[in-house]
């Protein structure tokens, strides 16, 4: 797993590497993780993003959504309900990508202001 501090780095780290399953926190210190998720749409990079945040409300998930986020999480996260959700969301990657089984794990991102 690799980690990104900003959202500048992590919009690099996407367009130079192949990382199908993203970690998301909306607060990041350059920009808001909706203009990454804008920008991962946009520009067609093939990752399923997960965003993670403390400060959600109903709107902020619904325009994540709808901005091409697979699940929107709220901080603190249950570990159980995150291991599911990640499993689920590279599942969803594997079979967009036509893989039957991924016998390793994907390269994933965490982008965090942590």
């Amino acid at each position: 797993m690799d980690l990104a501090a900003t959202g500048s780095e992590t919009l690099e780290m996407l367009r130079a590497g192949y990382y199908p399953l993203m970690l998301l926190d909306l607060h990041l210190p350059d920009m808001n993780g909706l203009e990454i998720l804008r920008t991962v749409q946009t520009e067609k990079i093939p990752t399923a993003v997960v965003v993670i945040t403390s400060q959600g409300s109903l709107n902020i998930a619904i325009e994540a959504m709808k901005a091409g986020a697979y699940d929107f999480i709220l901080k603190p996260v249950a570990h159980e309900g995150l291991i599911t959700t990640l499993q689920n969301a590279s599942e969803k990657v594997s079979l967009e990508a036509g893989l039957v089984e991924a016998k390793c794990p994907a390269p994933s991102l965490w982008a965090t202001s942590m």
